[in-house]
């Protein structure tokens, strides 16, 4: 508060600096109003251009979808027939009962799209505009975590330019109009890479928290009890979510194409001896704390890894990516395992 300046029997140069503290004081209070201001109706502004960007999105990806490439293609009708067939009995049109991966035209199609296209297919029926949903929604969340991804990079303006880039350059356009299984990586991703960055910097700034502030969550405070929440559950949730996306978009791409030429001796040398020392560090962060989460999300991708690697009749050496993680997941995971119970 500023108060009152009593100017009677003031000497000039005291009442000179007494109205100039006061000016200095308005100045500031003023400034600080306004930048408040202005700082509101940017964010407010930001929002309203991440709203009409996406609306853009789903406006050029939703429009008339059905009749937009004028009819399905090869793919998209073998995509929209097993989807159809999984929605009522369960099997694929080869007879087998929810494959991991679909046999179609003398090709294999990924799973996920197909999966995805059969809950699409139960709330709309068998019909063209079924099977690309699925992709429109992709296209859509692609555009929101592109955008949020370029914020944690940089900043908002460039991750509204980054976003509205997505939305209406040709390839993720024209993605997003089909069913194609690329449409729905691509999501995965970069939602992936946002989810595990994000979580990692969210996850040390809460230990820091918790170790500094609430003794390791032995402070029972509304406050502490909230940072350790997302100390110890919300973060690793988050950043799992995104190292899951990433591991199975990478193992099952590498899955469905390989490699025409196998590892060399060296190659395999290589990749063996990285996925040793990462599966120590598996195994060191796992083996000494309590079991949570960490160890079931390992396990999931070693059993992911080690299943398709053995579909593939154990060639690793044409599928170095399955080869890293089933070694690197089952040394860590397995090792924690004979370790917790020997303990």
């Amino acid at each position: 508060m500023i108060g009152k300046i009593n100017y009677r029997g003031l000497k000039p140069s005291v009442f000179r600096k007494r109205t100039s503290l006061f000016l200095l004081r308005f100045i500031r209070g003023l400034k600080s109003t306004v930048f408040a201001k202005c700082e509101i109706n940017l964010q407010l502004k930001t929002d309203f251009l991440l709203v009409c960007v996406v609306f853009l999105a789903f406006t050029l990806r939703f429009v008339s979808i059905e009749y937009a490439p004028p009819s399905l293609n090869w793919d998209e009708v073998s995509h929209g027939y097993n989807a159809y067939s999984i929605l009522k009995t369960g099997k694929d049109e080869w007879g087998e009962t929810f494959p991991s991966l679909f046999r179609a035209f003398g090709d294999y199609k990924l799973p996920v799209y197909i999966y995805l296209t059969a809950l699409s297919e139960a709330l709309f029926g068998l019909n063209s505009f079924s099977v690309r949903l699925p992709s429109v929604l992709a296209g859509v969340a692609a555009v929101v975590f592109t955008f949020l991804l370029v914020r944690r990079l940089f900043n908002k303006e460039v991750a509204l330019i980054a976003a509205l880039l997505v939305s209406i350059e040709p390839w993720t356009f024209f993605l997003s109009r089909t069913a194609l299984e690329a449409n729905v990586s691509i999501t995965f991703v970069i939602a992936g890479v946002y989810f595990f960055g994000a979580s990692s910097g969210t996850h040390e700034v809460t230990n820091y928290l918790n170790t500094r502030f609430c003794d390791a969550g032995k402070v029972d405070t509304q406050i502490c009890n909230i940072i350790s929440y997302n100390d110890d559950e919300f973060s690793h949730i988050v950043y799992y979510l995104g190292f899951v996306l990433m591991n199975i978009v990478l193992m099952v791409t590498e899955y469905n194409i390989g490699q025409e030429k196998g590892m060399t001796k060296k190659a395999k040398g290589i990749v063996a001896a990285n996925a040793i020392f990462i599966g120590l560090g598996i195994f060191a962060n796992l083996a000494f704390e309590e079991i949570g989460l960490d160890l079931y999300f390992f396990g999931s991708m070693m059993a992911l890894s080690l299943y398709l690697l053995a579909k593939k009749g154990w060639k690793y050496s044409y599928y170095p990516i399955l080869f890293y993680f089933a070694v690197s997941y089952s040394l860590g995971v397995v090792g924690t395992v004979v370790y917790k119970f020997l303990a």
